[in-house]
């Protein structure tokens, strides 16, 4: 039994788990102000591992208490810790307020590769509806609807 309880200590030393706050324009912030919340685990070597996850955070009124739901969930490979911008990998997926997926999207390297559907009424690149398509090292390939 001390082997088994050695070895779990060694794996939870590997990983630490973070969690950032963000303000409305993903600015970080206190948890005080915060309106999006990161967990995100890093490895001994100093890189993201697992899934990462982003969530809408509010306070309920009138009690104060923290409302957490799920935003966003995916791959990363680095973070950067100023802008909270992401390098992704592999298939990401986005959530609206009341935990529909509005986006998916497969990534290699930080780029669209793959499979993307986008479920949001508007969108920056596409503003006139739901969009699926197929997107080989960023760019569209193959059907693209809209």
């Amino acid at each position: 039994m001390p082997v088994l309880f050695l070895f779990l200590s060694f794996i939870g030393a590997a990983q630490t788990e973070y969690t950032r706050y963000y303000d409305y324009y993903w600015k970080p912030t206190t948890e005080k102000n915060a309106k999006y919340m990161r967990k995100i685990t890093y490895g001994k070597d100093g890189k993201p591992q697992g899934i990462t996850s982003d969530y809408y955070y509010d306070r309920d009124w009138p009690s104060g208490n923290p409302v957490i739901r799920l935003r966003w969930e995916g791959r990363v490979l680095a973070e950067n810790l100023e802008t909270g911008e992401l390098v992704l990998d592999g298939k990401c997926v986005g959530y609206n307020l009341f935990g529909e997926i509005t986006k998916i999207a497969n990534y290699k390297n930080g780029v669209l590769h793959g499979y993307y559907y986008n479920g949001e009424k508007e969108d920056y690149y596409k503003p006139w509806g739901i969009t699926y398509g197929h997107y080989v090292d960023g760019k569209e390939e193959g059907w693209f609807i809209s």
